[in-house]
């Protein structure tokens, strides 16, 4: 009961709305603190070097690939010691980033960078006198990568029913191709293997459908693949063998994979 210390009741009631207001307080900066790191925390810092040291003052670039094939650049700057940093970045799988810096007209690129969290990702970057060879050519290409392989398999009555979804990065800043052939088609950007006895392909998702062509062997794309993140999404049948349930596999294949059924 109150009534006999009315002074006593007022202090109270204020140390208590004191203690909501603390508590609100905390509890929407640990939300604003959670909503900063999903818009982007990461961070790439490294050093550009030409045999050994650090080079100095050079403009350099971020390339960040992203979900829908999305091509973003950042352009930074190297200080003194050749240093840069990239801060603020969106973190997870979904984004893909290279540092790049063109030096007597040669790209010079670094490995692709994922980032995971807050931890800075330290990148290493030598930038070399380009031979003779690599002058005349121009720009050498970076190799195709596949960034994950999904393959779900669904047993019907009479059949399998096989999707696969193939994510490939083209990490140059130029469209890839091949320049080799495969059963006599030239001008192939890459080849996925199907297994034997595939039938009834549907059509191939993420691709320009004039330049697809499917064999015996697999699956070939003779037209230069753009830069960016592809995902390629196709459906065909195999035939029954014993009984068998929904399967999900997901697995990062190698970029040696993308051509390994090329004989």
């Amino acid at each position: 009961m109150c009534q006999p210390r009315p002074d006593r009741c007022g202090a109270l009631k204020i140390w208590r709305w004191f203690l909501i207001g603390l508590i609100g307080i905390a509890l929407a900066t640990g939300w604003l603190s959670r909503v900063g790191f999903a818009e982007g925390m990461g961070r790439i810092r490294g050093v550009i070097q030409r045999e050994g040291t650090g080079f100095a003052e050079q403009r350099i670039m971020l390339i960040r690939f992203g979900p829908n094939q999305e091509v973003q650049r950042f352009p930074g700057q190297t200080d003194a010691e050749g240093r840069f940093l990239f801060e603020n970045l969106e973190t997870g799988l979904a984004f893909t980033y290279f540092v790049g810096i063109r030096y007597k007209e040669q790209l010079h690129r670094s490995e692709p960078v994922r980032l995971q969290g807050e931890e800075p990702v330290e990148v290493v970057l030598e930038v070399g006198e380009p031979s003779t060879q690599e002058a005349l050519g121009g720009d050498k290409q970076s190799e195709l990568r596949i960034m994950n392989h999904l393959v779900v398999i669904v047993g019907r009555h009479t059949h399998l029913e096989v999707r696969e979804v193939v994510r490939i990065v083209n990490p140059s800043t130029t469209p890839y191709v091949e320049g080799q052939s495969h059963s006599g088609v030239a001008g192939l950007a890459f080849h996925l293997p199907l297994p034997q006895g595939h039938y009834n392909m549907g059509q191939v998702q993420g691709l320009a459908a004039k330049a697809v062509r499917v064999d015996a062997s697999g699956l070939s794309y003779v037209a230069p693949l753009a830069p960016g993140e592809h995902q390629v999404v196709y459906t065909y049948h195999l035939p029954w063998h014993d009984d068998l349930a929904t399967i999900l596999v997901e697995r990062t294949l190698s970029t040696s994979m993308l051509c390994a059924g090329r004989r």
